[in-house]
């Protein structure tokens, strides 16, 4: 009986993840946000922000290529019938490593960001992002 509610907690989170995995590939990287977003960019700032782009690019597409990968394994071991938890386990935690490496750059990325950015660009930055959050969260309370 434990095994299969861990089982069945694995599969909430792993879709839970996997959801919102789906919903962040569907957003411009936050470089080309910013770039779109604030206003008073220099020209050297927007230079460095793409160069960012470009190089954070390949690491994330990389990470999110082995997430892809991970899911497709889980979800074969999902398909098969009877306990598999002894090969589940061992994809679970890497897809946990993996999403902690993709939270690991894009924090790195922000505080690159952080950098080019003069304080009051990076407070006008904040303050759009959360109002644009704010404006897709009450898109998907209508569409409920």
């Amino acid at each position: 009986m434990k095994r299969y509610i861990t089982i069945l907690l694995a599969l909430f989170a792993f879709t839970t993840v996997f959801a919102q995995h789906k919903e962040q590939s569907k957003n411009q990287p936050i470089e080309k946000q910013v770039i779109e977003l604030v206003n008073d960019l220099s020209a050297i700032q927007k230079h460095k922000l793409e160069s960012l782009q470009k190089e954070s690019k390949e690491r994330i597409d990389r990470i999110k290529r082995n997430r892809t990968a991970v899911h497709d394994s889980i979800n074969a071991v999902f398909e098969k019938y009877g306990d598999h938890t002894k090969e589940l386990s061992p994809l679970i935690e890497r897809d946990a490593a993996l999403q902690a490496e993709l939270s690991r750059e894009y924090y790195r990325i922000k505080v690159r960001i952080d950098e080019i950015l003069t304080r009051d660009q990076a407070m006008q930055l904040r303050a759009k992002l959360k109002e644009k959050c704010e404006k897709n969260e009450s898109k998907h309370k209508h569409k409920k």
